[in-house]
């Protein structure tokens, strides 16, 4: 099938799982359909409430305990996993210090 990503149905904010598709902007985990037209998907079952101690502690630590930091880190993961370039997010890193801007 050849054809532009609105045509198809493909969405770099939908993320193909075993339950389903998670929508990557609202967390929300719908039905996958054949329209959707996912090719990639995770061997993994998703669980809204899953927590993540090991990373949180991790983003934490790292970050200084600074509890701004992490969330923008976390959306600078999430951008980067999907391609996405609708949103301005910049950041520096340098020893000891992260500036951002986002």
């Amino acid at each position: 099938m050849i054809g532009h990503a609105e045509q198809t149905g493909l969405r770099p904010d939908a993320f193909g799982t075993k339950k389903g598709v998670i929508n990557l902007r609202s967390g929300e985990l719908i039905d996958a359909k054949p329209a959707q037209v996912i090719t990639k998907l995770a061997n993994v079952s998703y669980d809204a409430s899953a927590k993540c101690p090991t990373w949180d502690s991790f983003l934490l630590h790292s970050m200084g305990q600074n509890k701004e930091l992490p969330r923008f880190v976390q959306r600078a993961v999430r951008y980067s996993l999907t391609g996405s370039i609708s949103e301005s997010l910049g950041c520096r890193f340098r020893a000891g210090v992260i500036a951002h801007r986002g």
